[in-house]
């Protein structure tokens, strides 16, 4: 259930981010080969996804695309960081990005090394999302996750770039992924 639902998420979200020239009024559905609704993106800003239980319920999350500027140190859930988007530590000397080329990379730019790599490279229109439910996952165009924490279950989760050089996935004030 987490792979479909991150799948739906990421499609949905690619969808959004790289569909077509369509008016920013537009309502855009997406449906599985059962027919059933998956995703829709209202005003090319929110995302919606939907998803099932065995049982055939639906639920649906949402999902916004996350807009950066030069003070965001953390990603909070159902955010996500597009291709050249990147988040900093606090002191700013450690930056989280997802390069051009869809490797996420932790730089220090004291020196500009690489502190840690997802070796995710030759990945174009990648996105790398924190779902709602508190998965941190970085998807291909054809909605593949390429790189997941595998922390579903936390949808309070966000993402710390913290000044230390660790990057942290927090539920609260508990951890429950490291780099």
């Amino acid at each position: 259930m987490r792979r479909i639902r991150g799948a739906i998420l990421a499609a949905s979200a690619a969808a959004l981010l790289l569909g077509s020239a369509a008016s920013a009024e537009t309502t855009r559905y997406f449906y599985d080969a059962m027919g059933r609704l998956i995703g829709s993106t209202a005003d090319r800003t929110q995302i919606i996804a939907h998803y099932y239980d065995p049982a055939d319920n639906q639920t649906s999350l949402h999902a916004k695309p996350t807009i950066l500027s030069n003070t965001h140190h953390n990603l909070q859930s159902g955010a996500m960081l597009l291709q050249g988007q990147s988040i900093n530590s606090d002191d700013g000397r450690f930056l989280l990005t997802l390069q051009e080329d869809g490797n996420v990379v932790l730089y220090d730019t004291s020196n500009w090394g690489v502190v840690w790599q997802t070796n995710t490279p030759r990945t174009q229109g990648a996105i790398f999302m924190l779902g709602p439910d508190g998965n941190l996952a970085l998807y291909d165009p054809q909605f593949h996750p390429l790189w997941a924490t595998n922390t579903a279950g936390h949808p309070n989760a966000q993402l710390s770039v913290q000044s230390d050089s660790n990057l942290v996935l927090y539920d609260g004030n508990t951890p429950i992924w490291t780099r």
